[in-house]
């Protein structure tokens, strides 16, 4: 029961992390698994990018789609634009990254 208790409370969590991050869309196949691998690459950019010193506080969302990681947001220069860039490529499940990410600067 602990066990099914604590798959489920997982599963809440990417769920909830889905919709912090912004990803409304669907992929186009692969199905559930699909999704569900698009959710676990998302966490796990957004973990990187919050990790990094350099890019604390920046306002960051991240979507995946079939592997292509989508940065939006406002970053203070070009630099730290790049950095994350740099740092979602480097994520496993990232098979490209469209950067719409704007400097305030």
């Amino acid at each position: 029961m602990t066990k099914l208790l604590k798959t489920g409370m997982a599963m809440l969590l990417v769920a909830a992390m889905s919709v912090v991050a912004g990803c409304a869309a669907v992929p186009s196949g692969g199905g559930d698994s699909a999704l569900v691998g698009d959710l676990l690459t998302e966490r796990s950019v957004l973990r990187a990018l919050y990790a990094e010193p350099d890019l604390t506080g920046a306002p960051i969302s991240v979507g995946c789609v079939d592997g292509i990681v989508t940065l939006t947001g406002t970053v203070k220069s070009e630099l730290e634009r790049s950095l994350a860039e740099r740092i979602a490529k480097g994520v496993d499940g990232v098979t490209a990254v469209q950067n719409n990410l704007i400097t305030s600067s």
